[in-house]
């Protein structure tokens, strides 16, 4: 292994200027940030739905799920159902993989706050969409 000697170390970034390559260095972090986002996106969405709104935090609440105009069953299976706990161990997935690779709180906090921008738009587009969730019984669960 080469080091440096004390010459190079006092003149190693004194003689290069990043000015010229500050915009194309910006570009380049944003580009990361918006596919990390849209990664992030595309894994948390499939389960938004069933972990929020279909599974049954509260047992006994809902009583019988009523099961729309044809009779078919709800779209979760009991054999991959995801439930609230699914979520929020993504989202913790998600926190723990940018604290580890050094992401500036800033960031974190931005990406963190988009996430949930996402979980509550999806969340509330679904209730206004499904006719079985807009009960009384629905409210008190999702409360």
């Amino acid at each position: 292994m080469k080091h440096n000697s004390p010459h190079q170390n006092k003149n190693c970034l004194n003689n290069f200027d990043l000015s010229e390559y500050r915009q194309i260095l910006s570009d380049v972090a944003i580009r990361i940030y918006h596919q990390f986002i849209i990664v992030m996106e595309n894994n948390i969405q499939p389960i938004i739905v069933p972990g929020m709104l279909e599974y049954e935090s509260l047992q006994g609440i809902s009583g019988l799920k009523p099961t729309g105009f044809r009779k078919r069953s709800s779209s979760i299976d009991d054999t991959d159902a995801y439930t609230m706990t699914s979520v929020l161990q993504q989202l913790s997935y998600f926190y723990s993989t940018m604290c580890q690779n050094g992401l500036d709180p800033e960031i974190v906090r931005q990406a963190v706050k988009q996430l949930f921008f996402l979980i509550g738009a999806v969340t509330l587009n679904s209730l206004f969409l499904r006719k079985d969730m807009c009960s009384c019984r629905k409210g008190m669960q999702i409360r």
